[in-house]
């Protein structure tokens, strides 16, 4: 399934605001872009920023969004704990800055499945073709 005909069966659609900041990647390249997207569907809503490095110069569109939270919570759940996706990732298990790191993923994983309901959860990481 392709992410254009998941959106559209899910009924996925989003807003992005220019955002000063990533709070979860305050390490960002000079000349980032920030945006606050707000991604709905049905009554259900889920808040989130995404950033993009200087060479992308274009708004977000949802499958970016949706794709990377999807990539993200991929690896979130095949990895069963903060220490197996710290080393998966190259991070250093005893970082506050990996673990904190480690949690907005968590947040944005829950906050994606309560946004879709554990069905579409599901199709999305496991058949609906990655960007």
């Amino acid at each position: 399934m392709t992410m254009r005909t998941f959106l559209i069966s899910a009924g996925v659609r989003m807003t992005a605001d220019w955002a000063d900041g990533n709070p979860n990647m305050p390490e960002m390249m000079p000349g980032s872009s920030h945006y606050k997207c707000v991604l709905r569907a049905g009554r259900s809503s889920l808040t989130v920023y995404f950033s993009q490095g200087p060479a992308i110069r274009r708004e977000p569109g949802v499958e970016d969004v949706l794709d990377c939270l999807a990539s993200d919570a991929s690896g979130y759940d095949n990895a069963g704990s903060f220490e197996a996706w710290a080393e998966e990732y190259g991070y250093n298990a005893d970082s506050r800055k990996a673990e904190s790191k480690y949690r907005a993923v968590e947040r944005h994983t829950h906050g994606l499945e309560n946004l879709l309901g554990r069905s579409a959860y599901r199709t999305l990481l496991d058949t609906v073709e990655r960007l």
